[in-house]
């Protein structure tokens, strides 16, 4: 199974939706000028297209990176993966450690805001740094 970019966001700031930059370094700390880029194991977060569509109640306002993913994808399922999947795009391999965020720490409010996220976002940390553009290609490597 082969997915794609649709879109590499960025925000320098937490809490603030991310924008859209179609091309990123990717870093040994994850997406260069992005707040969530770190010492740490979720640098880099994916979200599907078909998870917005299928979770959001208006998808269709919504912008790219407006659910504060850094990656948007299409055509790849990585929800349904174990932890410590790996994933590869363009020369970039990245590592699945953490799929979707406790819903106790929402509140329902925020829950309804951020409900494709939480359920069904993937975070990544960086195994192998290089260049992320819209339109490359996504495909799994290794699924342990």
């Amino acid at each position: 199974m082969i997915g794609t970019v649709l879109a590499v966001n960025i925000s320098p700031k937490r809490e603030l939706p991310k924008k859209n930059i179609n091309t990123v370094e990717v870093t040994n700390l994850g997406l260069k000028g992005d707040s969530h880029s770190g010492n740490w194991d979720k640098q880099v977060s994916l979200l599907s297209i078909k998870s917005i569509q299928k979770l959001m109640k208006n998808p269709d306002k919504l912008s790219y990176g407006d659910l504060f993913e850094n990656l948007t994808i299409d055509g790849i399922e990585l929800n349904n993966k174990p932890i410590g999947t790996k994933i590869k795009i363009n020369k970039v391999v990245l590592e699945i450690v953490q799929i979707g965020k406790p819903k106790e720490q929402f509140s329902p409010e925020e829950y309804e805001k951020k409900k494709a996220m939480i359920e069904e976002g993937i975070f990544a940390k960086v195994v192998r740094p290089g260049i992320i553009s819209v339109g490359d290609k996504i495909e799994i490597i290794s699924s342990t």
